[in-house]
């Protein structure tokens, strides 16, 4: 009767830790697993710009493809400054800033969940706002033949951005964003990729310099394409 009891109670000793054991594991795989998962299915891709250029409705015939800076344009005797472009208006003359990107990285699946084109202000004589928009631009164009004339047609506002803050030659600057998942959403489902227009509201206000991709010294500030899967 002893030796039953003794090896019954054995038995119980090996069986309960085995038991709970049994319990304990799948929870633990299952959390390993998910966690695994959701790192998997995140991704994120930066395009860069191929093309970018502003026209300017005071000089309708001028293409600026060539990312001249303002005193390059306006008095070529003068000293060159650095490749860039203008958005916002000077006077009543409104400048709008076109931009395309390489979209050769971007696949098919899974379906991209969001987009923002960023450019970067490295000046601003003033500390007045003006408001922009982004629109999907619609029909074909080239950087270094592009005037305000002959701009490419655009489609609705995909989203506006404020662009606001005095930035003094050497100061730092900083990168601004519009949403365009819309766009971007079209063109990977096979839609012509024509770019990007930003466009300022209103009728009249102050200018923000942007940094141009033939700016070599400030290449990591050039125009680019951010999309999340």
């Amino acid at each position: 009767m002893l030796r039953r009891f003794l090896i019954a109670g054995c038995l119980l000793v090996i069986i309960v830790p085995f038991v709970f054991a049994m319990g304990k594991a799948p929870r633990t795989l299952k959390v390993k697993e998910e966690g695994r998962q959701a790192k998997m299915t995140s991704k994120s891709l930066t395009l860069p710009v191929i093309a970018d250029t502003w026209v300017y409705a005071f000089q309708p015939e001028r293409n600026y493809g060539s990312g001249g800076g303002w005193r390059d344009i306006t008095d070529p005797t003068q000293a060159k400054t650095e490749p860039k472009m203008f958005l916002g208006f000077a006077g009543t003359g409104i400048e709008m800033v076109l931009l395309k990107f390489d979209l050769s990285a971007l696949e098919k699946e899974p379906p991209v969940s969001s987009a923002r084109v960023l450019v970067y202000n490295d000046y601003a004589g003033s500390d007045a706002p003006i408001t922009v928009a982004a629109h999907q631009i619609t029909s074909d164009w080239e950087e270094n033949k592009v005037t305000f004339r002959n701009r490419p047609k655009i489609g609705p506002a995909l989203s506006t951005a404020k662009l606001q803050g005095h930035i003094s030659e050497g100061q730092a600057g900083k990168w601004y964003s519009w949403d365009v998942t819309a766009a971007v959403k079209a063109w990977q489902k096979g839609e012509p990729n024509y770019g990007i227009m930003l466009v300022p509201q209103g009728e009249s206000g102050v200018d923000f310099d942007l940094v141009a991709r033939e700016n070599e010294a400030k290449s990591q500030f050039a125009p680019k394409l951010e999309i999340e899967y």
